[in-house]
């Protein structure tokens, strides 16, 4: 422990004297930040972020960061300005749209939120978060065809692809079809061991609050 609090001193010295002396590059800056945060510096990590997109304003990790910590200390006007700030520098950011969507998504805003996640998705399918939350928003949106066309996309590349028959999954059970969703059920049960997942053991209450009874057995 002794030595663990040493390595700690020794590293903040070293970050206050990198800060006096400065660094060549943005960066840096951001780097600085993130191991500020793990040294619990939070306000120094703050600065370090700051000046990070000060310097280079499409420096979208040093963003993220930036809004993580406003939100973390309940500072939501500083994170609304650094929101804009970031989405006029970057206005396709993937990153800054999946949070705007997320946050229209919280307040109940379908459209706007499916309008950010289509947009995510259509500019970067390879990030599948998109697909998910998109296909999500169109059932909140009593779209389910569009839906179940996006999740059948995703389980037509992989069959096994857990969230998309999962979405499934529920999307039966709200709907009372029981046989859809007991055949997704043992989809499922058939891909990995379902206490490895996290979403498994809601999806089961889902179930037996909707039906009265246990899901089947793999």
């Amino acid at each position: 422990a002794v030595g663990a609090e040493d390595d700690q001193r020794k590293a903040k010295t070293r970050l206050r004297k990198a800060r006096e002396l400065g660094v060549p590059e943005a960066g840096m800056d951001f780097h600085m930040g993130l191991l500020a945060e793990r040294l619990g510096e939070q306000v120094e990590a703050l600065e370090d972020y700051k000046r990070a997109v000060g310097r280079d304003p499409k420096l979208i990790p040093a963003w993220m960061r930036l809004l993580t910590l406003y939100r973390s200390i309940g500072d939501e006007r500083a994170a609304r300005k650094a929101f804009a700030d970031a989405l006029a520098a970057s206005p396709a950011a993937p990153e800054l749209l999946m949070d705007r969507g997320r946050r229209f998504r919280d307040r109940g805003n379908w459209p706007q939120a499916w309008e950010d996640f289509e947009r995510v998705r259509e500019s970067h399918p390879d990030i599948l978060a998109a697909w998910y939350a998109s296909a999500q928003m169109l059932f909140q949106l009593n779209r389910p065809d569009e839906a179940r066309a996006l999740l059948d996309q995703r389980l037509a590349e992989n069959p096994e692809d857990w969230t998309a028959l999962m979405l499934l999954c529920v999307e039966a059970i709200t709907n009372e079809d029981k046989p859809e969703a007991d055949r997704l059920i043992r989809r499922l049960a058939s891909i990995a061991p379902t206490f490895q997942q996290q979403d498994w053991g809601p999806m089961v209450l889902a179930y037996q609050a909707t039906f009265g009874e246990a899901p089947p057995a793999p």
